[in-house]
C-alpha cells in the first residue's frame, strides 16, 4: 500500500472556509488513487487553515500528473476557496505543489496540475519567462557598419549620434528598425509619386538609370498612406502636424539602402514637393525626420498596439473563457493576462476625443 501525504490550504479571505464534503483523487502516469474523502477529527477547511491528510493507493502511481478535487454539498451550499495542495510521495520524496487559487462553487470537480514549469524545451518559454537579475537583462547592441566594422554598446550609441544624419544610416534604421515590413520592392512608381529619372540620377550608381534599377529590383518604396487624413491634436492652442509620406529607397552597391526621394503627402502638388538628397542639407534632413516620425506612429498604433496588444487580448480572453485550468496554454496565459488590463486602459485613453495624434 502506497501512502501519500497531502497538505490542503484554505483561503484567508472572509468566507473562504467550508463545511461541505471534499474528496481528492491523485492521478499519476501509472493510474489513479481511490477517491478519498478528506476528513480529520474536528473542523476541516477553516479560513486560513492548512490541513494534513493521507491518501492510500494499492499500487505506485508513478510521477503525479494532477490532483482532482471534488466538493459535494453536506447540508447547505458552502463555497470553498482552495489555495493549493501539496503532495509528498511515499518514501519522503520532494513534496509537489499543486496551485489552485480558485473558488469551488456548488457540486464541482476540478483538476489542478503541479506548479513546477513543465514547458522546458517548448519554444524556450521557461528561460524567457522566468524573472532574471537586472544585470542579465541589459542588452548588448551590435551594429555592423557599411565598412564591415562591428560595434558594441556603449560605443554604438556614440556612433549613432555621429552618423544619424547620413543617408546610409537612415536606410539601416528602416531595414533594421521596429517595422521593416513597410519596405516594399517597387517595380513601377505609383501615380501619386512623380519621381523622374533625372531627379534621382545623382543618387544612383554610375552607368545606370532609374528604369534599369526598377527592373533589376533595386528600388524600394515605403508608403505611409494609412496616415493620410488622421486627425491631429491641439496642444496649448497650437495644432499638431502629421505626415503621410512616400519614401523611395535605392539599394546602392557601395552605400547599401539609401533614400533617394521623399514626398511628405499623398497628393503631389505645390504644397507637397519631392525632397531629394541634393536639396539644402537641413531640408533633406527634415524630410527624413518626418518619415521617421510617421514610422513611429505606424509602429506604435498598428504594429505594437493593434497587431500585438489588441490581437493577443483576443486569444487571452478566449483562453481564460474556454480552456480548462490544467491546459498548458492556460498556464502560459498567466504571463499575458496583464495584457487585458493594459488594453482596457489604452482603449479608454485613445478613445477620448481630446487625445488624438
Amino acid at each position: 500500500m502506497e501512502v501519500y501525504k497531502l497538505t490542503v490550504a484554505t483561503g484567508t479571505s472572509e468566507y473562504s472556509g467550508t463545511n461541505n464534503y471534499i474528496y481528492v483523487t491523485l492521478v499519476g502516469e501509472n493510474g489513479e488513487s481511490e477517491r478519498t474523502i478528506l476528513d480529520n477529527p474536528g473542523l476541516d477547511f477553516c479560513r486560513g487553515a492548512v490541513d494534513e491528510y493521507k491518501v492510500c493507493s494499492p499500487a505506485p502511481l508513478g510521477p503525479l500528473l494532477l490532483v482532482r478535487l471534488e466538493k459535494q454539498r453536506y447540508w447547505v451550499e458552502d463555497n470553498w476557496f482552495c489555495r493549493y495542495v501539496t503532495v509528498e510521495p511515499p518514501g519522503g520524496g520532494t513534496a509537489l505543489t499543486f496551485p489552485c487559487y480558485r473558488w469551488l462553487i456548488g457540486d464541482i470537480k476540478v483538476e489542478i496540475r503541479e506548479g513546477t514549469d513543465g514547458l522546458h524545451g517548448l519554444l524556450g518559454f521557461p528561460s524567457v519567462l522566468m524573472p532574471r537579475p537586472r544585470q542579465t537583462c541589459i542588452r548588448t547592441y551590435v551594429l555592423t557598419t557599411r565598412k564591415g566594422a562591428t560595434l558594441r554598446a556603449p560605443y554604438t550609441m556614440q556612433y549613432c549620434m555621429e552618423h544619424w544624419k547620413e543617408d546610409w544610416f537612415f536606410g539601416y534604421q528602416c531595414l533594421n528598425g521596429s517595422n521593416p515590413r513597410m519596405i516594399q520592392r517597387c517595380k513601377e512608381l505609383p501615380g501619386n509619386f512623380p519621381v523622374s529619372g533625372d531627379m534621382v540620377q545623382g543618387s544612383l550608381a554610375p552607368r545606370t538609370t532609374l528604369d534599369k534599377e526598377l527592373k533589376a529590383g533595386n528600388i524600394y518604396l515605403i508608403d505611409y498612406a494609412i496616415m493620410d487624413g488622421v486627425p491631429t491634436n491641439v496642444i496649448r492652442g497650437k495644432p499638431q502636424y502629421i505626415a503621410a509620406p512616400l519614401c523611395l529607397l535605392y539599394e546602392h552597391p557601395d552605400l547599401g539602402l539609401i533614400p533617394i526621394a521623399i514626398q511628405l503627402g499623398q497628393t503631389p502638388g505645390f504644397d507637397t514637393p519631392i525632397f531629394l538628397p541634393n536639396d539644402p542639407p537641413l531640408a533633406w534632413l527634415l524630410a527624413k525626420i518626418w518619415v521617421r516620425h510617421s514610422e513611429f506612429q505606424v509602429f506604435q498604433l498598428l504594429s505594437h498596439l493593434l497587431r500585438t496588444h489588441l490581437l493577443v487580448e483576443v486569444f487571452c480572453v478566449a483562453t481564460l473563457r474556454q480552456l480548462p485550468a490544467v491546459h498548458p496554454v492556460y498556464k502560459v496565459g498567466v504571463y499575458v493576462r496583464v495584457c487585458v488590463c493594459v488594453c482596457a486602459c489604452v482603449r479608454v485613453l485613445l478613445s477620448h476625443p481630446s487625445l488624438c495624434l
